[in-house]
């Protein structure tokens, strides 16, 4: 009986929608590795949300397959952080590059999301990982919030904008030296 149990073992969980595309791999080449590191054959029952993974093998190979895709998940897994559009901008900085380097400093993989307001930054990795990023991406927006209170915004005609920024930036320059 106890080699019959080794050989039937049946492991099921959910996994979210969302990682059902890293889990399965470009053309199926991750799962397929999994299978063949294994020995397991894993199913992804994908007519629900949250889709279902199914692993068949012997106890072992179950394990190692299981061991193999929750890894995947985990270190794919998404948090999203809402940043209202105004904000954007403080928030990101140029060509996003507040964004690019908490991705340098954290190993995160981060996206944003403009298509509503409020925007959203996709924030990837490990639970580590996109807890360090949602942190300063938030401590980003807490100071964005806390310095547009301080900012005042008005129109200005479309005649006059050339004159307000100067030649070369020299007034607006100037105005931010003198106003710090």
């Amino acid at each position: 009986a106890g080699a019959k149990e080794n050989l039937s073992k049946e492991e099921r969980f959910e996994c979210p929608r969302s990682l059902v595309g890293v889990v399965i791999g470009s053309r199926g080449a991750t799962v397929k590795e999994i299978q063949r590191k294994s020995g397991a054959r894993v199913d992804i029952l994908q007519d629900r949300d949250p889709c279902e993974i199914v692993i068949c093998g012997s106890k072992e190979s179950v394990s190692k397959a299981s061991q193999a895709v929750h890894q995947i998940m985990e270190q794919n897994a998404r948090e999203s952080i809402e940043c209202p559009f105004d904000l954007l901008e403080h928030v990101t900085g140029r060509n996003l590059e507040k964004p690019k380097e908490i991705e340098r400093d954290t190993g995160a993989r981060i996206e944003l999301d403009r298509k509503f307001d409020p925007c959203l930054f996709h924030v990837y990795g490990s639970n580590e990982i996109r807890g360090a990023a949602c942190e300063k991406l938030r401590e980003l927006i807490a100071g964005a919030k806390e310095n547009l209170s301080k900012e005042e915004r008005f129109e200005c005609p479309r005649s006059l904008v050339g004159v307000v920024i100067g030649s070369r930036g020299a007034t607006v320059k100037e105005i931010q030296r003198k106003s710090g």
